[in-house]
């Protein structure tokens, strides 16, 4: 994020009244970033939680990063070394174990783009590059976009529990579409990450009717 943490609840704040109330119940944005990862361990990351919930996703990772190394997060000539089966067995589908090694084998050869380059291209270019590979859709471009990149304008619409999130905030009573997400998060920019992380945030609230305002919401338990 260019502008400071402050700054950016502020203005989501004086933008919408309503998403104001759930920043409020939150507190301050804590929006950390994997910058100290390399691209490949930075996609790994976003690749291990795809379709999965967060306790899920950390023990997998937890596991499949024991299988391939004694400490620390594995290189992608670490992976690319691997066989699908080998990583199966840390309870990766088969699917997700083939794009890794595809991505490794990608960036061994120089084939995924490096931090500095990544850094210079704009979302649209990053997206077009990296949905290239199979098994690397939009959501998981977008992880990268908000965690790895912290750009600040970034909002996976489609993300469960972003919806979830979205239908404690706003007191639904049914699960939200992408398209109304979006609508609303036409307000949002440019910190439409930002305002994502609070959706993410809003599943941890204690509670299953816990009143953000006025009407409640309920709570989840997913997110990245």
């Amino acid at each position: 994020m260019t502008a400071s943490a402050d700054l950016v609840t502020q203005a989501l704040c004086a933008a919408d009244p309503a998403l104001a109330q759930l920043i409020r119940r939150i507190g301050p944005l804590r929006l950390t970033t994997f910058a100290n990862h390399s691209p490949f361990q930075a996609l790994m990351h976003a690749v291990v939680a795809q379709q999965v919930s967060k306790q899920a996703a950390m023990s997998v990772r937890e596991r499949l990063y024991a299988t391939l190394r004694e400490e620390g997060i594995p290189t992608a000539a670490e992976v690319a070394q691997a066989s699908e089966v080998q990583l199966a067995s840390a309870g990766i589908s088969r699917r997700k174990a083939a794009t890794l090694i595809t991505l490794a084998s990608a960036a061994v050869h120089g084939r995924l783009l490096d931090r500095n380059t990544l850094r210079a291209m704009d979302d649209t270019a990053i997206r077009k590059r990296l949905t290239a590979f199979n098994g690397i859709g939009p959501w998981t471009v977008d992880m990268l976009l908000i965690f790895y990149l912290a750009r600040p304008d970034i909002f996976p619409a489609s993300d469960l529990a972003v919806r979830r999130g979205f239908k404690i905030a706003f007191s639904l009573d049914r699960m939200p579409e992408p398209r109304a997400l979006r609508a609303r998060a036409e307000l949002w920019r440019p910190y439409r990450s930002a305002a994502a992380w609070y959706l993410w945030r809003a599943n941890e609230l204690p509670g299953r009717r816990t009143s953000i305002h006025s009407n409640g919401g309920a709570t989840a338990d997913t997110g990245w």
